[in-house]
């Protein structure tokens, strides 16, 4: 049985956002990447950032210093999502 693949998904309102989050995220945590919104969550545009969840809270810590703010942060576990509280 293969390992269970943990990973966090960070929803923005725009591609703009999302964009404007990798250049100011990838130099400190290169573990992010821009990937398709699944079909499963809705949002406003068709890409998100995802990150390991060990690397979530500074990610968010360095959006939050820019003024970007996730629109909702999901956790992904094996292919479900959950949406996290108090983003």
């Amino acid at each position: 049985m293969g390992k269970t693949r943990k990973k966090a998904l960070l929803l923005f309102q725009s591609v703009h956002e999302v964009l404007a989050a990798e250049r100011h995220l990838k130099e400190v945590i290169p573990e992010i990447d821009v990937v398709p919104v699944p079909k499963e969550l809705s949002s406003n545009c068709g890409v998100a950032l995802e990150v390991v969840p060990e690397r979530l809270k500074a990610t968010i810590e360095l959006l939050e210093r820019e003024g970007l703010k996730p629109q909702a942060v999901f956790a992904k576990l094996g292919e479900e999502y959950f949406m996290r509280e108090g983003n």
